[in-house]
């Protein structure tokens, strides 16, 4: 049984997403991203310069026989601003995913169908690291289809960027932009059907991954292969399927790197007929068990600082967005951190997010009244505070996924004490119970009660 979307279209046009530019607030508080007009197959791509703004790219119906593909810039601080124009509007202008270049740029690619047969398959553009000035690569820049489903982009070891795509009977990857070059295929045989493809780059190996959902008939489940430098073996991503069967996968796989460390990574949700687990599989490595829920959906990865890694879903049955965060070593999980949903919100489609500064910049997809719109918000990581009792003093430790956090501030029987390397503070407990608090810019703060 394959679960599969519903196309939902909004009753009505309303303001463009350019009338809440400059809005944001504090983690937890919503912004739409988008205009409200979407779908809830429609999903973002996202990627960040090097001055942290987050490029937000989505596609936007213009009248009844075309879309265009438009981009939303969002501050480190999680400020919205206008949005404009990637292109002109095309016949068809799916899904984007895009990349930073080598030399700050960025590049956006999606399926699209332009007014001839030689501009359909992937088209790609390029503008400044502002996004503006965007230029089109040519008409397209796939070779061997023209019919594309989903597309997935990263930037390969070389500099070049490298995009994959799926359509109904294929799945292939292409090298630069010459459409010229021959897409090398990868799907292993002729059977419909594999979907949302998404690619990325291992940080130290140079390694470039792709993962995709199949539910072909004998090969059901998400698939990982490395494809450059060489083309490697596929893998079944542990837990993607039970017993040969599996959920349908309705947005881009999520397949991330780590930042300064080594690992590709891809969560999946876990689980048959219902996903109860969120699973987060280092290509060619263990299984970590993320998290758990009733309904587990739409499962997302980004990498955070220092080789930590965000996953984050949302449960379908209480329509809560849950999020994690690893360790440095991405072998372990800190707490969990429940969010509510957008305001309003009915039902929530689409989930992906950058964690690379530290917060995870959330976007997630909802339906509300009638409208449909992807909102954005922070999350904060979560500090822990564990109390080991001794005399004369006792000793407080504030940790992030288990790893220590230096520079935290904890107060407690009215002192404020600041936390060493090893992310610990000693001090005296009163013998009747108080409250131990700590806090550290960029991450939410931690309490316990406890006495002496």
């Amino acid at each position: 049984m394959i679960r599969r979307p519903v196309v939902l279209a909004a009753v009505s046009l309303l303001a463009a997403v350019s009338a809440l530019a400059a809005q944001a607030g504090p983690p937890g508080t919503w912004t739409r991203v988008t205009d409200p007009s979407g779908r809830n197959i429609d999903q973002v791509g996202l990627a960040r310069t090097g001055n942290g703004v987050l490029h937000v790219f989505w596609q936007r119906r213009v009248g009844a026989t075309s879309s265009a593909i438009r981009h939303t810039p969002i501050t480190p601080a999680g400020r919205v601003g206008a949005s404009s124009a990637v292109l002109p509007p095309l016949r068809v202008a799916r899904d984007p995913d895009a990349v930073v270049l080598p030399d700050g740029r960025l590049r956006v690619f999606f399926p699209g169908l332009g007014d001839t047969v030689d501009e359909g398959g992937v088209i790609a553009a390029t503008g400044s690291a502002a996004g503006t000035g965007w230029a089109r690569e040519g008409a397209r820049v796939s070779s061997a289809s023209r019919s594309v489903d989903s597309v997935g982009a990263a930037v390969a070891a070389t500099g070049d960027t490298v995009f994959a795509y799926t359509g109904s009977f294929v799945v292939a990857f292409h090298v630069g932009l010459e459409a010229g070059a021959v897409d090398t295929p990868v799907q292993p045989d002729k059977q419909c059907c594999d979907y949302q493809v998404g690619v990325a780059t291992d940080a130290t190996s140079g390694q470039t991954w792709l993962a995709y959902f199949s539910n072909a008939k004998g090969r059901t489940g998400t698939w990982a292969q490395q494809v450059l430098p060489t083309v490697g073996r596929r893998v079944l991503v542990p837990g993607s399927a039970t017993r040969g069967q599996a959920l349908g996968v309705d947005q881009r796989v999520a397949i991330t790197a780590r930042l300064g460390a080594p690992g590709v990574y891809v969560a999946v949700c876990q689980g048959y007929p219902v996903c109860t687990k969120a699973v987060l599989w280092r290509a060619g490595g263990r299984a970590l068990v993320a998290g758990k829920g009733k309904d587990v959906e739409d499962v997302h990865a980004s990498p955070g600082p220092e080789g930590r890694i965000w996953v984050a879903w949302h449960d379908g049955r209480t329509k809560q967005v849950v999020a994690v965060r690893t360790n440095k070593a991405a072998t372990r999980v800190g707490p969990v951190v429940v969010v509510k949903p957008p305001p309003r919100a009915s039902q929530l489609w689409k989930l992906t997010g950058d964690g690379s500064l530290g917060p995870l910049d959330l976007l997630v997809s909802a339906t509300a009244g009638s409208s449909l719109a992807t909102w954005h918000t922070q999350v904060l990581p979560p500090l822990t505070i564990t109390v080991k009792k001794g005399k004369p003093a006792a000793t407080v430790a504030v940790t992030d996924a288990g790893d220590p956090v230096q520079g935290a501030k904890v107060s407690v029987a009215g002192k404020t004490l600041t936390t060493s390397a090893a992310g610990v503070v000693k001090v005296a407990l009163p013998s009747v119970k108080v409250t131990v608090r700590a806090t550290k810019p960029g991450y939410a703060p931690a309490k316990v009660s406890v006495s002496g």
